[in-house]
C-alpha cells in the first residue's frame, strides 16, 4: 500500500510539476470544467464515497459548484472550490495537491510565516518555535486570533479544504501547511496581526521572513528527518541506554529493500551485541507506506504468526480501469498485472468483475513465522500519536492485536478501517494533483470506523515540552523500563 495523502499537498510543494497554470494566469471556464469532470469522475473509484454525505448531497455540491465555474479564474481560485468536494468523502488518502511553484513563488515574493506552531485536540494554537528575529512574541504563547478571526473561526473555515478522517490528524495536517492555509484564507500577504495571550493579552504585528531563513532556524530533529527520508533511508537504530535500544522509522515508504534488508540484519546484530532486553520502536510523525515493508520488521522481533490487514476490499469502477489504460505501454494489462516496489495489484479481478462490486482479500496478509538470525525475543514498546498514520496506523494495531508489547503515547491519526491505495492524476489545466483512494482496508483485529489505536499507557508532551523540545512520550516510556527491570529483579531474588 502506497500512501500518498493529505500530506502530499505539502511534500509535492518540492516536486516539479508543470507550470502550465502560472500563478495569477487565469484559465478560461471551458478549461476549468474539463479540470472538474476529470475530478469528479474519479470519485466513482472510492468505495465509499457518500459516508459522510448522502449521494443526493453530494451530487448537490458537485452540481451547485460546477455552476460556479463561470468566470476565468486561477488555480488557487478553482482550488477552493474543487477541493471541498473531496475533503467531505473525508478520507485522508483522498485530496488534491496544489502546483508546488505556486507556495514556492508566495514564499519568494511575500516571505515565511516566522513561527512553528502547535494546535490541541481541543484547538487552541500555541507558538512553540521562532524562526525570525523578531522576539516580541514568547514562545509558548497561545494564538486568539489572525487579522482579527478568532482561532477557532479560521480553523473551521479551512477545515473544508483538508481532507481528514480525525480532526487529531486535521490538526496536524493545519501545522504542516500553516502557510498555505494563510494563504488560502488571507491571500498574498506579507505580515499578519495576531492577538495573544501570555503574561497577558497582546497584539503585535508579524513580519514574514525569507525562506533561507526560516530553513536556518528549522529544528535539527526536523531536518535530520527529512534528509533520512530524501536520502531513501528512513530509519534509524541506537542503543539509549544500557539494555535498551531504540529503533525511528520516520517512514514505511521504503523503496529501496535491498538496502532496507541490510539494516535489518545489522540491527539485529547490534542489538544482541549490546545486550538489549528492551527495545523502543517510534513510529511518532510517521505517515505511512508499504505493509510489506511492516511485515519485515515484525518478522524480526516476533516469532508469532500474523496478518499485517485483516482484510482488503477494492472497489470494481470503471475509473479504475481507465486509470490503468491510459497508464499504456508501462503496464502490461494482457498479463492483467500491476507492479510496484513493494506493492502490486491483481489488475485480472478488477477487469473481470462487475462495475460496482468488490474485489476482497484476505489470505495475501497472512504472515507465518519465519526464522531470523539474532532476532529479537526481548521487550517491545511501540510509540505513536497523532501524527502516526496509514501504514504506521495499522502496524500498530497488528502490534495490539498479537499482544507484541506495551504501546505508549497518544491516540493514532490514522483509523482503524480506513481506505488508501489511492490512483492519482495531475489536471490538465490547472496543474492540481487529485487523488483517489481504491481500496477499503480493515487493521487485524478491528473493525471500527473513525477512531485511532489508543494506547495502552498515555503519554503527551504539554506545551512547555514541546517548546522546551522535551521527549516526554519517551522519558515516560524509559521509566516503565525501568520500573519493570526492577520489579523483574526483585522477582527474581524472591
Amino acid at each position: 500500500m502506497q500512501v500518498k495523502n493529505t500530506f502530499s499537498i505539502f511534500i509535492s510543494l518540492f516536486i516539479c510539476c508543470s507550470l502550465y497554470a502560472q500563478e495569477g494566469k487565469l484559465i478560461p471556464p471551458k478549461k476549468l470544467l474539463k479540470d472538474f469532470d476529470a475530478l469528479t469522475e474519479m470519485i466513482e473509484a472510492h468505495p465509499a464515497p457518500y459516508r459522510h454525505k448522502s449521494e443526493k448531497e453530494f451530487k448537490a455540491l458537485i452540481d451547485s459548484t460546477r455552476k460556479l465555474l463561470n468566470q476565468p479564474m486561477d488555480a488557487v481560485g478553482f482550488y477552493k472550490l474543487a477541493s471541498p468536494i473531496y475533503a467531505a468523502i473525508k478520507d485522508g488518502h483522498t485530496s488534491m495537491s496544489m502546483p508546488s511553484y505556486i507556495l514556492k513563488k508566495h514564499w519568494k515574493e511575500n516571505g515565511v510565516f516566522p513561527y512553528k506552531i502547535y494546535i490541541t485536540e481541543e484547538d487552541r494554537m500555541y507558538i512553540i518555535e521562532n524562526h525570525g528575529q523578531d522576539s516580541s512574541i514568547a514562545l509558548g504563547a497561545e494564538i486568539l486570533k489572525l487579522n482579527d478571526i478568532p482561532v477557532a473561526d479560521f480553523i473551521k473555515n479551512i477545515s473544508r479544504y483538508i481532507s481528514y478522517e480525525q480532526e487529531i490528524f486535521r490538526n496536524t495536517i493545519i501545522e504542516k501547511g500553516f502557510d498555505f492555509y494563510l494563504l488560502l484564507y488571507f491571500g498574498k500577504t506579507k505580515e499578519i496581526k495576531l492577538d495573544y495571550l501570555s503574561d497577558a493579552l497582546h497584539s503585535h504585528v508579524v513580519k514574514y521572513i525569507q525562506p533561507g531563513e526560516w530553513k536556518k532556524k528549522m529544528a535539527e530533529e526536523e531536518e535530520h528527518r527529512r534528509k533520512k527520508i530524501a536520502a531513501g533511508e528512513p530509519y534509524e537504530y541506537t542503543k539509549i541506554k544500557d539494555g535498551v535500544g531504540f529503533l525511528k522509522i520516520y517512514s514505511f515508504a521504503i523503496y529501496q529493500q535491498d538496502k532496507y534488508d541490510f539494516f535489518l540484519r545489522k540491527m539485529l546484530r547490534k542489538i544482541k551485541k549490546d545486550s538489549v532486553q528492551s527495545l523502543i520502536i517510534d513510529v511518532r510523525g510517521n505517515t505511512g507506506g508499504f505493509p510489506k515493508v511492516v511485515s519485515d520488521l515484525l518478522h524480526c522481533i516476533s516469532e508469532k504468526y500474523f496478518k499485517t490487514m485483516a482484510r482488503s476490499e477494492m472497489k470494481v469502477s470503471d475509473a479504475y480501469k481507465n486509470y490503468f489504460n491510459e497508464m499504456a505501454p508501462s503496464v502490461d494489462l494482457s498479463r492483467r498485472q500491476f507492479f510496484r516496489p513493494l506493492h502490486s495489484i491483481d489488475l485480472n479481478s478488477l477487469f473481470a468483475k462487475k462495475t460496482g462490486t468488490f474485489v476482497v482479500e484476505d489470505k495475501i496478509f497472512n504472515e507465518p513465522p519465519q526464522q531470523k538470525n539474532n532476532e529479537y525475543s526481548g521487550d517491545l514498546y511501540l510509540l505513536i500519536d497523532r501524527r502516526s498514520f496509514s501504514a504506521s496506523s495499522s502496524f500498530a494495531a497488528t502490534f495490539r492485536c498479537y499482544q507484541l508489547g506495551v504501546i505508549i503515547g497518544s491516540e493514532t491519526g490514522g483509523t482503524k478501517v480506513f481506505h488508501a491505495n489511492s490512483m492519482w492524476k495531475k489536471m490538465k489545466h490547472t496543474g492540481i494533483s487529485c487523488g483517489m483512494a481504491t481500496t477499503r482496508l480493515y487493521t487485524a483485529c478491528f473493525h471500527e470506523e473513525d477512531e485511532g489505536i489508543q494506547p495502552d499507557l498515555t503519554a503527551k508532551p504539554s506545551i512547555q515540552d514541546l517548546v522546551a523540545k522535551r521527549d516526554a512520550a519517551l522519558s515516560y516510556t524509559l521509566r516503565v523500563i525501568k520500573k519493570v527491570q526492577k520489579m523483574r529483579k526483585e522477582e527474581m531474588g524472591n
